[in-house]
């Protein structure tokens, strides 16, 4: 169950991170 969770998590901040970097470059 909690790695379950922690894998979702590491998933979700990957995700966050990688549409950051989109933007920030489509904003460049």
């Amino acid at each position: 169950m909690l790695d379950t969770i922690s894998q979702l998590g590491s998933s979700a901040i990957f995700i966050l991170l990688l549409h950051c970097f989109r933007h920030c470059t489509y904003v460049m």
